[in-house]
């Protein structure tokens, strides 16, 4: 962890005297050189989103009592970015897009509720397997570093420094209880909802190469340094309060890897191709949970994964 700081902080220091030298050399008297583009893309994005909680704030009885999971969550996606360079050194972008259920297309979206009464996710006394009609995702990042050309002009790399937003709304709907095996095992009044918040600071690098003329391709590589937060409504749990049932919250990490493509079609205008990956976890947190009593109960958040891909095409215009 000591390392990882000290790489951090010199990672920043570099950052800020590279934007710190660009300001330096600007000169007041002329107008600053500017450069800039904004794309749309759209696309298919898919989610896997987990987590699972102890039966008491010690992690015991059982250490896995309760586990969540949304599975194959494929949405359709669109995002506006934009990035901006001054006198061929200061580097900024930005970037928001928002995400919304398919009607599974090419997976099969569900989310699953276990409960278990033995440690190591053994004796499985209940299953819910459900819709996740309804769910969406919204994310948003600004970053700011220093870019650094090569001598032919064809290749440059910026080391950055940003901050980002993301938001999940997942859901629970129309419910079948596997186990145990009922003679009515469907629940069609379940519509429960689980809204999780990932929030940070993060590093990393952009990257980018003209290869011919007209096709330029590019790659980046962020690390986050998460806070996570979510609360949850369970609808049909009158042991809980409603609309806030329990929230969850724990400090995490996530990586995040892009590869992008341009090619120019006019001067200004390009057609773009996309793929991102993202992959956040959590270390242990807290379970907080409200009962309708109006009692608090917390226990152990073991862990939360949260991975996604998108791949998606769109259009560049350079300013």
């Amino acid at each position: 962890m000591k390392k990882l700081i000290l790489a951090f902080g010199v990672f920043m220091l570099c950052t800020i005297l590279g934007v710190g030298t660009a300001f330096s050399q600007v000169n007041l008297e002329e107008p600053p050189a500017i450069d800039s583009s904004i794309h749309i893309e759209h696309g298919f994005r898919v989610d896997n989103l987990d987590w699972n909680r102890a039966g008491t704030i010690n992690g015991t009885s059982p250490n896995v009592l309760s586990e969540l999971m949304w599975r194959n969550m494929e949405m359709y996606q669109l995002k506006i970015w934009g990035d901006t360079t001054i006198n061929e050194g200061c580097y900024f972008k930005w970037s928001v897009d928002y995400s919304w259920m398919t009607h599974g297309i090419f997976y099969s979206p569900e989310s699953q509720d276990s409960d278990y009464f033995l440690d190591n996710r053994n004796f499985e006394v209940s299953r819910f397997i459900s819709k996740t009609d309804g769910s969406t995702a919204y994310d948003a990042s600004v970053a700011t570093g220093y870019k650094f050309d090569s001598d032919s002009d064809r290749f440059w790399i910026a080391p950055l420094v940003g901050y980002s937003l993301n938001k999940q709304n997942l859901t629970m709907k129309n419910g079948v209880r596997q186990i145990p095996d009922l003679p009515n095992p469907n629940f069609p009044n379940l519509n429960s909802n689980y809204r999780s918040l990932w929030k940070g600071p993060w590093f990393g690098v952009d990257l980018a190469y003209k290869e011919y003329k007209k096709l330029t391709v590019a790659g980046g590589f962020e690390y986050h340094i998460n806070t996570y937060r979510a609360d949850a409504n369970w609808n049909l749990r009158t042991d809980f309060m409603h609309p806030l049932s329990f929230e969850n919250n724990a400090n995490g990490n996530g990586i995040l890897a892009y590869f992008r493509g341009n090619y120019a079609i006019s001067s200004h205008w390009s057609l773009t191709a996309e793929r991102e990956d993202r992959k956040f976890y959590t270390r242990p947190g807290v379970t907080a949970i409200y009962l309708a009593n109006g009692f608090i109960f917390n226990s152990r958040l073991n862990r939360v994964n949260w991975n996604s891909t998108v791949v998606s095409i769109g259009t560049r215009y350079h300013f």
